[in-house]
């Protein structure tokens, strides 16, 4: 009998909002809003307002998943499959049966994977509606909630029964064609611009509307830029040398580290001799090894600064995935690595914006694996970024949100926008010192240009007066901020 594979999408529909603001509106941090499907023989299989649909995996407005969860494999054929979605659709996950808080998509779809695999999907997920109940405000909306529907647009009617005229149920249908998925909101944003237009204006309006394929500005002024390029290149190999542990490195990979160094050192770079590929394994072994000191990192990521202000050495460390990964496990795991550390890596993150190729590696939205789950650059640049902004460290924020404020000189994705302007929102909500209010503000003003951040700001009425007088730079953003929200 065949195997086949079952995996539960996951999907936050806040888009990093719930995360942001959570705390402040419920009491409660949520760490998102849950939207879920059962993804089998090739298609997503879900539960809405309009009953039991499918469509192509990651194929509704919301886009790819935020993540993908492996539950196993079933023996279930796909007749029997069908049967049994159809005895669901007819009784108990019926349209009519249909509820935001008791009943919903993640109800269906733990149904359905115990039923595939015996296994149910992750607890935090079928809980949040209770989570969200126990609240104050949970109880003030639940009347309003009970009458909501919801399904995401997208999907499609399931077949009735296995055999439906002019349709061979039998077989699964084909699997989609091998590539990627990259994020699709336009349907999202043209869908939400009317009711945004109401509040925000024509601003707002034009925000929301579909983005064309040459989306990404490609004109940028470096003297906007807030770059780090400070740099005692010599004196930090030297201390990244004397850290390395005996016989860390072979001689063939101390070899292709000086090349680096005599690299950055070189007066002229046309004449220089760019580091071998060998370079980039070594960088990845050290960042990656448990026999380094998290805090002797620090020179290896400094010495990335300097590399970042170099176009060429910056594209030749970029190939491949592994400094991504790497950034991923740092961001998954913040709180083991000290704040020299993570300031590093930031101000690394902030030089690879002086050109454009090193924006497009830290907003990939392309999906690519990652263990037993899917994910994407510009998903595991924003996590780290939000999670230092928020961090309660006043040079880590300040340097956060100066890296943000360098994203904003392009053209971020829209989802991107709205997780960075939340987490601004949330950040200015403290007292903050000159700097970091001045690279918040800023970045928060060039965010303003996406409809649902001029929106957000004027719903949580951002309090302008505590910073207008803090400086005169700050003063005239603020200013700036001002004409947005009457628009």
């Amino acid at each position: 009998m065949d195997f086949h594979p079952v995996k539960l999408y996951i999907y936050d529909i806040s888009r990093g909002m719930a995360r942001a603001l959570s705390q402040g509106f419920l009491g409660k941090q949520l760490d998102g809003i849950w939207h879920t499907g059962i993804v089998i023989f090739g298609r997503e299989y879900f539960f809405g307002g309009v009953g039991v649909e499918s469509c192509a995996p990651g194929g509704t407005i919301l886009g790819q998943p935020d993540e993908v969860v492996d539950l196993g494999l079933t023996q279930v054929n796909y007749t029997l499959f069908l049967d049994y979605l159809a005895a669901l659709r007819s009784d108990a996950f019926s349209p009519e049966k249909y509820n935001l808080l008791d009943h919903n998509c993640n109800t269906f779809s733990n149904e359905v994977a115990q039923f595939l695999t015996g296994q149910m999907i992750p607890s935090h997920i079928t809980g949040l509606p209770k989570e969200v109940l126990d609240t104050p405000l949970g109880q003030m909306l639940k009347p309003m909630l009970d009458a909501l529907q919801a399904s995401p647009v997208g999907g499609e009617p399931i077949p009735r029964a296995p055999g439906d005229e002019g349709q061979d149920q039998r077989q699964p249908p084909p699997m989609p064609a091998d590539g990627y998925d990259v994020y699709d909101r336009s349907a999202a944003r043209a869908e939400a611009a009317a009711i945004a237009a109401q509040y925000i204006g024509e601003r707002g309006f034009a925000a929301l509307q579909p983005e064309t394929a040459g989306f990404k500005r490609t004109n940028i002024d470096k003297a906007t830029l807030v770059l780090f390029e400070d740099i005692d290149v010599e004196s930090r190999f030297s201390r990244l040398k004397s850290s390395l542990p005996a016989d860390f490195l072979t001689d063939d990979e101390v070899r292709s580290l000086q090349e680096l160094n005599d690299y950055l050192l070189a007066e002229s770079k046309y004449k220089a001799t760019k580091p071998s590929s060998h370079c980039r394994t070594v960088v990845s072994k050290i960042l990656t090894s448990e026999e380094m000191k998290p805090l002797d990192l620090v020179y290896l990521t400094d010495l990335l600064q300097a590399a970042a202000m170099d176009k060429d050495l910056l594209e030749f460390l970029l190939i491949g995935e592994n400094l991504m990964k790497w950034l991923n496990n740092v961001s998954l795991n913040i709180d083991s690595f000290p704040e020299e550390l993570l300031l590093s890596i930031t101000k690394f993150l902030c030089n690879t914006c002086q050109v454009r190729e090193g924006f497009d590696w830290l907003t990939y939205g392309v999906q690519w694996q990652l263990g037993a789950s899917n994910t994407c650059n510009t998903r595991i640049t924003n996590r780290f970024l939000v999670n230092n902004l928020l961090s309660g460290y006043v040079t880590l924020c300040e340097t956060a949100a100066a890296c943000m404020l360098n994203m904003s000189q392009y053209k971020v994705y829209e989802d991107t926008a709205i997780e960075f302007g939340s987490a601004l929102l949330q950040c200015l909500n403290g007292d903050l010192d000159e700097g970091p209010a001045f690279y918040c503000l800023s970045a928060l003003y060039q965010f303003m240009e996406y409809g649902e951040v001029a929106c957000l700001s004027n719903v949580l009425g951002l309090d302008l007066g505590k910073y207008v007088n803090k400086s005169d730079r700050i003063r005239k953003v603020c200013a700036d901020i001002n004409e947005v929200c009457k628009d």
